[in-house]
Formats: C-alpha cells, structure tokens, sequence
C-alpha cells in the first residue's frame, strides 16, 4: 500500500518527508497541513520508457516520530479496545434483554398456567357445589330431626297421655275441624317454636298423612307421638332388624320382607280380619309409602313401624313375642 511504502521509507532514512525519494520514484510536490500531516504527489518512472514519469496518486500520510508512533498506536490500541468494549457491551445488552424476555415471558406462562389451574378448581368447586345442591334437592329429608323436637315439645308441655297429646293438637287446629292442613301444621310449629325446613315440615306432614287425604287426623298424631320406643324396645327392633339385614347394609329391600315375615300369627289374621296375604301386603304398603330411600327400609323406618303398630302394648315381654312370631326367620 501507497501509506506503508512512505511509512516505511520514513523510518529508514529517519529524514524529513521532502528529502526522501528512491530511484524512479519522485516526489513532485508536498506540502504541510500542520504538525506532522503532510500531503504529497508521487509520480513513478516507467520502467520501458526511461526519463518518462507517470502520474500514481496524491498521497496523505502522517510524518511520524518514535514518540508519535507509540502514541499513535496506543490510540489505535484503545479505539480497537474501545470498539471491542462497545461490541461487548452491545452484546451484553442483548443477552439481558433475552434474559429478561425470557424471564418475563416465564412469568407470563406461569402466571397463565396459575389462572387456568385457578379456573379450573373454580370449575371443579362449581360442579362440586352444583352436584351437592342436586343430590340435597332429590335426597329425602331426614325426618329423624323434626320428630325428635315435636315430641319433646308435646311431653315438655302437655304430657305423653292423651288427654295432653289433644290439647297439643287442638291448639295447632285453630279452625276446629279435627284435623290439620299443612298450613295448620307449619302455624303450630312456628308459634312453639319448633324450627323446621320447608322441605322438611312437607315431608314430616306426608309423613303423618297415612290416609292420603291431605290432612292430618288426631289418631294419626296420637299413634306418632306415642309410637316412639323405649331403649328397651328398640333394642328387640334392631335384634330383629340385624336377622333379616343379612347383608348388614343397614337397610333391607321392601320386596324381600315376605322371605322372613309370617302373618300367620297376626292379631287381625287370628281373628279372621283379613287373610295372610292381605296383613303382608298391608305392611308392604306401609313400608312403601314410608321409606324415604324408594324400595328399601331402614333400621329406622323398621322401629317407627312396629312404635306406631303395637303402641297400644305395654308389656315389653308381650311385644317381643309379637315381634319373635312375625319375623322368625327365612322361610323354606
């Protein structure tokens, strides 16, 4: 190159720029641009043509001493290093701004992972709540509650003797009719106090509505209040009911009683009332229209039925002979 040829010249002859020349080569005209700048025109002899010169360029070069060259190349040194540095640190900058894109958009998956898993168990709550809200709506109410606190409010108050029982039952029937409407039932209750649901107290008066006439009569409220057994007597109920819940379910199906019940030594077959045939159909269909899980009896709705059958009984050992004669076991 033009600028290393005079470079390099300069350092041999170690002499200002306007003497230096070598054969062929001449120096036509230099001039200063301060300091140690020069510019200069270099014509070139033609090797074929002696004494004729060619014009080869108009040259700028720097007349460098030893102490301008270390400068020099120290300042090349530090705008190369400071070029790398730039580079560096451009390349730096990019590599935290990836970092930092790949770190947000690390928060943003996450952060949208944790809201599906959000929805998802808000789903799953949803369905959970809307499942129970079904399966309480359809499932039967349990009774066990509401009758509990209505014959404790009947003994607190009026007795467990009829003549209290009817003063109970009268001043629930305000219209004087002998009988309750389901608005007398829910009018009673509320004024002693009785707390109750509306699903509840519905299924508490179709409960004592054995007839089905949409009313409750005085018999049918007697027999409930004094049908409830004594521990004792519930004890012989559950023996009995564990013999034919073989299954030890806690319930027994309504069509597999006939298998175990014998209404040969039933009161009313005895004495000519009615067939066996009809005193079992008479206890299915009690069970029947009872049972608040359809087609099966509970060890509950198995006690309530013999309460309300043998109330009237009050020797405990003549009630167990009942219950021993009507479920002695499988038949053959």
């Amino acid at each position: 190159m033009e600028i290393d040829f005079l470079r390099n010249r300069m350092e041999q002859t170690r002499a200002p720029f306007a003497d230096r020349s070598q054969e062929g080569v001449e120096v036509l005209e230099y001039f200063s641009l301060g300091g140690h700048a020069f510019a200069c025109v270099v014509m070139e002899e033609l090797p074929r043509e002696p004494g004729v010169c060619q014009f080869v360029r108009t040259f700028y070069v720097e007349a460098l001493n030893s102490e301008d060259a270390a400068a020099f190349a120290h300042e090349h040194k530090m705008q190369a290093q400071a070029i790398t540095d730039q580079r560096h640190q451009v390349e730096q900058q990019r590599q935290r701004e990836e970092a930092e894109s790949a770190y947000m958009a690390q928060i943003d998956r996450e952060e949208k992972e944790r809201e599906e898993r959000l929805m998802a168990e808000e789903h799953a709550r949803l369905e959970m709540e809307k499942m129970r809200l079904q399966a309480e709506a359809t499932a039967p109410p349990d009774l066990h509650g509401i009758k509990g606190r209505v014959r404790m409010v009947v003994a607190e108050r009026f007795g467990d003797g009829m003549k209290g029982i009817k003063r109970f039952f009268d001043s629930v029937d305000t219209n004087r009719r002998g009988k309750w409407s389901l608005r007398d039932m829910m009018d009673g209750l509320r004024d002693y106090g009785i707390p109750y649901t509306e699903k509840e107290v519905h299924a508490f008066y179709n409960y004592l509505d054995v007839d089905r006439l949409q009313t409750v009569s005085f018999d049918s409220f007697y027999i409930f209040v004094k049908g409830e057994l004594s521990p004792s007597r519930m004890a012989m109920v559950a023996s009995c009911f564990d013999n034919i819940d073989v299954g030890r379910h806690g319930v027994v199906p309504i069509d597999e009683l006939p298998r175990y019940f014998d209404a040969s030594m039933h009161v009313d077959v005895m004495n000519g009332k009615m067939s066996e045939d009809q005193c079992t159909a008479q206890m299915l269909q009690h069970f029947s229209k009872r049972a608040a899980r359809p087609g099966l009896v509970t060890q509950a709705e198995f006690a309530e039925y013999y309460g309300s059958l043998y109330y009237h009984v009050d020797d405990d050992a003549h009630f167990a002979l009942m219950l021993k004669r009507a479920w002695p076991g499988e038949k053959v």
